[in-house]
């Protein structure tokens, strides 16, 4: 009859795991394809941006726009979004590869980060052996009490003296471990401290057992219950051992001295020779297994520590190239604005995206952001290239460019010298102010030295070119407005009437000399004006002006800078000054190799520092501000306050993070059951009932149905679905272990001396172990849970065994083989509620570690996600002052050689200049306007509006230049990449750029009608087109401005201050395309005299909108 039941239980397991593998595997290829489908749908879809939500219409307009507008630029190009922070811990999607075991050995070894990972898990192991000294000195004390409380006369005392010496031993180590935790880090001190542990345990463990079989002394009952799985699984989990190797044969020298001490104890007894067979194989199934998870339980532990290890290495390693192409902005960022000035506007755009991601509301401002400040006791510096065409004509493009680049480069260098800051540049002039944005003392002699250092550099130009170049310079001091208009391509730039005088003080100036005010000449002390030669200017309206020559030439300023002749400026200049200018430009532009390594370097020490930093140890974790509480393990307050989330969500994300390794606790629940079918059947005598038999067979069907659920979805469970899986698992296995103690036809009367062959009721106590092992397999469900379930299993444990009619009551009250003096049932208990104390210890432990590591990870996930915000700021701020493609140029391309500056030819380029000339009546300094203040505030709204229109896809070719003042300039076909093209398609090109010029400039005083009505204002437009050939490029060394050059340019600037207010004027060549391309209506001028360029026939547009 035992033979049939054995044979059916092993047929229904046979059954199951058959079935499983026909179907995993037949799930396994029919869904690889649409896997693979999905995954790539899956890739798509994270590529694109997160849209911005409707609300934010409602926010700061100016803003709003300009990020919008980014994030539509981008979409096509970068994949990084603002996504939640619950999807860096979600996904649903199960990778084999990058959780197995040989994936995860490559990438260390590919990474070189076996190292730290050693460092890494000797930490762990550090904490991990500090709990079992402390539980052990507990066992041991607790052992000891019971002795003295209950020791008989004439047993040996060696229960007390072993025991003494293993809590010496404990002791030992717990205090050497609490002083200095350096000591265990090496591997060799980690193998003795591990040993010599080991040691104390088994000698305190199985030393009364080895007296009483090998002597005739009487020990002490006690001494016979040796909770050897405990001490497995502590050998396995707990001892610092650098190799799972030295485990394993510690395991054995352990799993046979039981083995040996159990067979000669029962062959001392009445047990038959095939029942201690039968005992033996069945107790080397219970220690196997033992020994199997707690192999089980580390390995997998080290997966998913090694996982979570390689993920923190590639969230610090995006962290720190995000921080270094933040770096690489900021410089390039702070080479073109102010960085006070930066620092607000990135703030205010970090503002609109974190309420972007929060969709919260906010009221609408009736403006568009300004960012205009006032600045009172600054000097101003006007200064204009003399006769610059003659250089424009004498050298090449690309040399023309070098020599603006040098020339403006050097003039950044002076301006940094005498405290000055450049504002911008306007073509061939160059304008700056000193006392801005602090005040500084001497701002009216700094403006005048830095302006004879510019006519010594130019002096110098002119030497070497033979073109007879000069400087006109021009300084004012007063009071100036500085800031940023509008909404794109942003430039520093200074506003007031004292501006106005600097500027007028350059065209009335004289080339050659500094041109000042009475009240720039007022500030220069009476002792600095000796190094100056001064000449009195007498004006009509009375006013005195005065022109500055040095009596001598400034003493830091070389004659020589390179020139060898006009074909090749600076080709092979090796003047210092040249090379000053060239490691300038690579400090701010060029990403090397070396930067990469010193990266990878940060890397690698920022995760040894965070390693050697992680509270790990019991002292850190009591008497630190931790962030998790030590007592429930549940994140404290401040870790969620420091993150903007409540407690909760913080733990709901750690709950519901995935767990790729559910299918193996599976795997081992069903190993769990088959060894628990396995004991059950080989014990003699063991009677199994129907009950127990489905009961098994139920399990199975539930391991394999979960285990082929996992299988046929490929994706991961949902935390609940997981919490449910495991209990159902875990109640049915302890079903398995539980269900057959009580006896249904038991009397106290009947004869079980069949069932008394031997005693085997230590078997129902050992399967019951192997139940509660399983609920500690499932590494990521709380702690709590498995702790409730584990006493409730307990709970109703001991209330079973204490029944009459259970076959401990019954069995054991009959046999000599007792473990214990008084009632055998509480040695039972015993056993169980160690195992289930060093289970709850390792599931705190196992917990501890999840939540740390996932500390870690939302530390490193916020920190990486504030960098790539700050760099998408910081790509928009980019984006806004130069063209995107020369900012990725100067961000990421190697500049040496010929490459150190950018610039391109382009023959088919059409220009527009859109001035208010009625502005500056409008505009005034009073207290009612704030001295000027709200006056810019128009005209910001003025060329806001302007710029929104370059949002209009019908204005796709037009690129904005700059503003000067109140006059607007822009482009039309500055793409990269089409500046040499053949005479068909250029020809086409430059009707298309005319046209959609000609179109922008009808939406411009369309948008400043608009205004008109809206700020009851009569402002007019005056603009000038002109079209041809340009240079486009970046000049300036430390802060580089992108900006066009050539005749196109100038003609068209003509255009506009020889033009007809209120009307479009256009050259003759523009006029021609618009009457062969379009219907536009056109009005010849006749011909008109402009200044540098003689006779011109001009053509006005005529527009709705005309006046």
């Amino acid at each position: 009859m035992l033979k049939k039941e054995c044979s059916l239980v092993y047929q229904f397991g046979l059954f199951a795991f058959s079935h499983y593998i026909f179907f995993s595997r037949h799930f396994v290829f029919s869904r690889l394809a649409q896997w693979q489908t999905k995954e790539r749908a899956t890739f798509l879809q994270n590529q694109s941006l997160t849209k911005m939500p409707s609300n934010l219409d409602k926010m700061s307009p100016g803003l709003i726009h300009l990020t919008r507008i980014h994030s539509v630029r981008s979409s096509d190009s970068s994949g990084h979004g603002f996504d939640s922070l619950d999807s860096s811990f979600t996904d649903d999607h199960i990778d084999d590869r990058s959780w197995s075991w040989i994936y995860l050995k490559s990438e260390f070894t590919g990474k070189d980060s076996e190292k730290l990972f050693h460092k890494y898990q000797a930490r762990l192991q550090h904490n991990f052996f500090m709990v079992l000294l402390l539980l052990n000195i507990s066992f041991n004390l607790i052992a000891i009490a019971i002795y003295l409380w209950d020791k008989q006369v004439n047993t040996f005392p060696g229960e007390a003296l072993m025991r003494g010496s293993a809590l010496i031993v404990y002791f030992a180590f717990l205090i050497l471990t609490c002083l200095e935790e350096q000591w265990l880090r090496p591997r060799f001190a980690r193998i003795v401290a591990a040993l010599t542990v080991l040691v104390a345990m088994i000698v305190s463990e199985h030393g009364g057992a080895l007296f009483a079989v090998t002597g005739d002394k009487t020990v002490y009952p006690l001494q016979r219950i040796r909770p050897t799985f405990s001490i497995i699984l502590t050998n396995h989990v707990f001892l610092p051992f650098p190799s799972r190797i030295y485990a394993c044969i510690g395991t054995l020298v352990i799993v046979s001295l039981e083995l040996l001490l159990t067979i000669i104890s029962r062959a001392q007894s009445d047990c038959a020779s095939t029942s201690i067979i039968r005992y033996a194989v069945a107790d080397t199934i219970f220690y196997s297994l033992g020994a199997f998870i707690g192999f089980f339980l580390t390995f997998l532990l080290e997966i998913a520590n090694r996982k979570a290890f390689l993920d923190h290495r590639s969230c610090v390693e995006s962290k720190f190239k995000l921080d270094y192409e933040k770096e690489q902005q900021d410089s390039l960022l702070s080479s073109c604005l102010p960085r006070h000035l930066m620092d607000r506007v990135r703030n205010d755009i970090k503002l609109v995206i974190e309420r972007k991601e929060r969709s919260q509301r906010s009221r609408q401002k009736p403006f568009n952001e300004l960012y205009v400040e006032k600045y009172k006791n600054v000097t101003i510096l006007y200064a204009d290239i003399v006769n610059s065409m003659l250089l424009a004509a004498k050298l090449s493009p690309n040399d023309l460019v070098e020599t603006l680049n040098t020339l403006f480069g050097r003039f950044d260098e002076s301006s940094e010298r005498n405290d000055c800051l450049r504002i911008k540049l306007l073509g061939d002039c160059y304008y700056c102010v000193s006392g801005v944005p602090e005040y500084v003392e001497n701002h009216a002699l700094n403006c005048v030295r830095m302006g004879l250092e510019m006519i010594a550099i130019i002096k110098s130009v002119r030497e070497e070119t033979q073109v007879d170049v000069d400087m006109r310079i021009g300084v004012h001091s007063g009071m100036v407005l500085s800031g940023l208009l509008g909404l794109h391509k942003w430039q520093y730039d200074i506003f007031s009437k004292d501006s106005m005088i600097a500027n007028e003080m350059e065209h009335t100036g004289v080339p050659g000399c500094v041109h000042v005010t009475q009240a720039t000449l007022d500030l220069i002390p009476e002792t600095e004006r000796r190094e100056f030669c001064i000449e009195e200017r007498k004006h009509e309206n009375g006013e005195s002006t005065y022109l500055i020559t040095p009596r001598v030439l400034p003493y830091n300023i070389r004659t020589s800078y390179g020139y060898r002749n006009g074909r090749q400026v600076f080709k092979n200049s090796v003047s210092m000054d040249s090379l000053t200018i060239a490691n300038l430009q690579r400090t701010v532009l060029v990403e090397s190799l070396q930067k990469y390594r010193e990266m990878v370097k940060y890397v690698n020490d920022f995760l040894a520092d965070t390693i050697d930093e992680m509270p790990l140890g019991k002292k850190a974790l009591w008497l630190r501000q931790a962030d998790i509480n030590p007592i429930f393990l549940s994140f404290t307050q401040a870790f969620t306050k420091r993150y903007g989330t409540n407690l909760f969500q913080m733990e709901r994300q750690f709950a519901i993070q995935t767990d790729p390794l559910f299918r193996y606790y599976l795997y081992c629940s069903g190993l769990i059951c088959l060894s628990m079918v396995a004991i059950k059947t080989i014990i003699p005598n063991m009677p199994i009932s129907s009950k127990l038999y489905w009961t098994f067979f139920v399990t199975v069907v539930i391991i394999t149905g979960s285990l082929t659920y996992t299988f046929w979805t490929r994706q991961q469970l949902k935390y609940l679905v997981r919490v449910m899986i495991w209990f159902v698992i875990t109640v049915w296995l302890l079903l398995c272990g539980t269900l057959d103690m009580i006896r249904e036809d038991c009397m106290k009367d009947q004869k079980t001396t069949s069932l008394a062959d031997c005693a085997f009721t230590w078997y129902y106590t050992f399967c019951l172990i192997l139940a509660l092992t399983s609920i500690s397999l499932f590494l990521r469900i709380n702690m709590w849970f498995k702790l409730a379930l584990n006493l409730s299993a307990l709970l109703i444990y001991i209330t079973l065994s204490r029944l009459d009619c259970s076959v401990i009551s019954i069995l054991d009250s009959r046999t000599k083989w007792k473990y214990l003096a008084y009632e055998s049932d509480l040695g039972h208990i015993y056993y169980i509620l160690t195992v289930s104390i060093i289970l709850h210890v390792i599931d705190r432990q196992i917990e501890y570690i999840l939540r740390l590591g996932f500390q870690w990870t939302t530390r490193l996930e916020v920190e990486r996600r504030e960098a790539l915000v700050m760099g998408e700021i910081n790509r928009i701020l980019l984006d806004n002052i130069l063209p995107q493609h020369v900012a990725q140029r100067f961000l990421y391309s190697s500049f040496n050689g010929a490459q150190r500056y950018y610039h391109e030819a382009y023959d088919s380029i059409a220009v527009i200049f859109a001035s208010i000339p009625n502005y500056a009546q409008f505009y005034t300094e009073t207290n009612i306007n704030e001295e000027g203040l709200k006056c810019l505030l128009l005209l910001n709204e003025i060329i806001c509006d302007f710029d929104k229109l370059l949002a209009d896809p019908s204005f796709a070719r037009i690129e904005k230049i700059k503003t000067i003042g109140s006059t607007y300039m822009a482009a039309s076909g500055l793409h990269p990449g089409r500046g040499s093209t053949d005479s068909d398609s250029s020809l086409e090109e430059l009707n298309l750029n005319v046209l959609e010029l000609v179109n922008f400039g009808t939406a411009l005083m369309e948008a400043l009608a608009r205004i008109n009505k809206d700020a009851l204002q009569e402002f007019k437009l005056r603009i000038g087109i002109s079209s041809g050939p340009v240079i486009a490029g970046v000049v300036g060394a430390l802060k580089p401005q992108y900006d066009i050059w050539g005749d196109t340019v100038n003609v068209a600037s003509r255009m506009d201050s020889y033009g007809v207010i209120g009307r479009i004027n256009v050259t003759e060549s523009v006029a021609n395309i618009l009457m062969q391309c379009s219907t536009l209506e056109l009005e010849c001028r006749g011909p008109v005299l402009i200044k540098g360029k003689g006779e011109m026939v001009t053509y006005l547009v005529k527009t709705p909108f005309d006046s």
